[in-house]
């Protein structure tokens, strides 16, 4: 029994030693103490003895010193993520920005004095990159997106539009809160549905489905769209929309043409030729 209690020191160290979190040990006033190498290799510097983490300027800089002076008076605390980095608070130390989640508590005498603290930091630097690229990705995405010239509606299983871009606020009429949130087939009249109904079955079969249908706008007008309509993967559809009211009202004006010619060339009571220019 004495012998394991004489090894006890040595299993906790190796503990600490191995740990693959953070662990740093500072005084009662906050000055550095000791650490492990997870620290070390974090950090890539070794605390100078005029350091305390309650002065720590960075910390206090990003809106923590509550945590601090809560951590000073004896309780656990938990710093959300930041972003530290040592080179900040002195330019002689390495320019080395990482992430952290960290929590810190005390360590008591028998009396119940402090007699040191204890702070563990969870690297999440890799974590938090891979979510602030993805995040730049997003803004990027949505970027060409709403600059795009045709009206996009992503929906979800159900149809129920999720997100939008410009010009689909355009193109309907309505504002964002008021377009988010409703069904896609709010935007067509019940008569336009039954003769063009929206074919979730061929979506589900994984085809594309293409369609002409005239939509009702938020102010009862009625624009002429071609919507190209497919599945993704997740369940979601995306929706493209393109105004055709140009293209059909230029088609309904070459049909009246032709058909004002061709009435022209019927009723005419001469011979009437055409020929192209080589004759």
């Amino acid at each position: 029994q004495f012998e394991k209690l004489n090894r006890l020191p040595l299993i906790l160290n190796s503990i600490i030693e191995n740990n693959p979190l953070s662990i740093m040990v500072i005084d009662s006033e906050g000055h550095y103490l000791n650490s492990n190498s997870t620290f070390k290799n974090l950090f890539k510097i070794t605390p100078p003895s005029e350091y305390s983490v309650f002065t720590d300027q960075l910390i206090i800089k990003l809106g923590y010193s509550l945590q601090l002076q809560n951590l000073k008076d004896g309780k656990v605390v938990f710093f959300p993520e930041i972003c530290y980095n040592t080179h900040d608070l002195d330019k002689s130390f390495p320019d080395n920005p990482v992430w952290l989640k960290t929590v810190g508590f005390p360590i008591t005498s028998l009396a119940g004095e402090i007699e040191n603290y204890i702070l563990i930091h969870e690297d999440i630097t890799t974590h938090k990159k891979a979510q602030i690229a993805l995040t730049e990705s997003d803004i990027k995405f949505k970027s060409i997106i709403d600059l795009a010239a045709d009206a996009i509606l992503v929906g979800d299983t159900k149809g129920n539009i999720i997100e939008a871009n410009q010009k689909a606020f355009e193109i309907t009429g309505f504002d964002k809160d008021e377009l988010i949130g409703e069904n896609i087939s709010s935007l067509f009249s019940q008569k336009m549905l039954e003769v063009s109904p929206l074919r979730y079955d061929l979506l589900r079969e994984g085809k594309v489905v293409r369609n002409e249908r005239a939509l009702t706008r938020k102010d009862g007008s009625e624009v002429v769209i071609e919507m190209n309509t497919r599945m993704m993967p997740d369940g979601r559809f995306t929706a493209v929309i393109r105004d055709i009211s140009e293209r059909i009202s230029q088609e309904r004006k070459i049909r009246e043409n032709e058909l004002k010619y061709r009435t022209l060339f019927d009723s005419a009571n001469d011979s009437i030729f055409l020929m192209d220019g080589k004759t």
